[in-house]
């Protein structure tokens, strides 16, 4: 059966294609790559873009307007990630458990400019059998956590 949900990759380039349009210039940052399916389809669709990033085993997409580090992203965050924000796109897909999500939420907001998105993956599993750890995990539970605390999510 088809899922009637957009695929992610293509949703994050659309959006990032649409704060190029507003802004002029988009510095993406993505934290967890797996195999660089959304870091290099948001790339190639604005080249203009600076792309960055984060993975314990990141795979090199030989794109030259992409930097990969090789890092946990709590590392990043604390060590680079000042240098190459602020950033107007942020994809959050590494650890999927609430207390990482969460952590590297909390972590790069302070680093994103202005009218900037912060996108989570996996917060909206269709089954319960996909908050499995390795899948979706407990990301799901920072929908009701950002919905509490922040007034404009």
């Amino acid at each position: 059966m088809n899922s009637p949900m957009m695929n992610r990759s293509v949703l994050l380039a659309y959006l990032a294609t649409v704060l190029y349009a507003q802004k002029g210039r988009l510095r993406y940052l993505e934290l967890g790559t797996a195999f660089n399916e959304t870091l290099g389809l948001v790339a190639q669709t604005v080249l203009q873009a600076q792309c960055f990033g984060v993975d314990l085993r990141p795979i090199d997409p030989q794109l030259p307007n992409v930097r990969m580090r090789a890092m946990t992203t709590s590392t990043y965050l604390n060590e680079y990630a000042r240098q190459d924000g602020p950033f107007d796109l942020v994809y959050i897909a590494a650890d999927h458990s609430f207390v990482a999500v969460k952590n590297d939420f909390g972590a790069v907001w302070p680093l994103v400019s202005q009218q900037s998105l912060v996108c989570l993956d996996d917060t909206w599993p269709d089954t319960e059998a996909n908050t499995a750890s390795g899948l979706s995990g407990s990301a799901h539970l920072m929908a009701d956590w950002l919905a509490y605390r922040y007034e404009h999510v």
